[in-house]
């Protein structure tokens, strides 16, 4: 078994409305069968009754098509607040994220890491 250190967000991300990861960014985890995800919900502007967060999984980086829920982080209400998810099936050949809501904040921002396993 391997683990190795993954960062989605290499730098904190700071969003306005829902958004997506550009395809161009998303993480090769071909060579990967678990994933431990850490999301940390750094700063909040305004107020919110949950910013939604996932991680998506796709086969191929060159449209929006077969993009499927991997994680979706619990809603976070406050900022400095982090939830970790754990997938042991259904990761496939890239990641990337999602933000659904921002649950009526202006703003947020936040990062993803975490552990990617190979159990072979």
């Amino acid at each position: 078994m391997s683990k190795d250190q993954f960062l989605l967000t290499p730098q904190p991300i700071r969003v306005t409305n829902a958004a997506k990861q550009p395809l161009n960014l998303a993480l090769d985890v071909s060579d990967y069968d678990e994933i431990n995800a850490l999301m940390g919900l750094l700063a909040l502007v305004g107020s919110s009754s949950g910013v939604t967060i996932r991680l998506i999984t796709g086969m191929q980086v060159d449209s929006e098509d077969g993009w499927v829920t991997l994680v979706t982080f619990s809603a976070q209400t406050t900022a400095n607040s982090f939830d970790l998810q754990n997938a042991t099936t259904g990761l496939l050949r890239y990641i990337r994220w999602e933000v659904l809501s921002l649950g009526g904040a202006t703003a947020v921002t936040f990062m993803i890491n975490g552990m990617l396993v190979s159990r072979g």
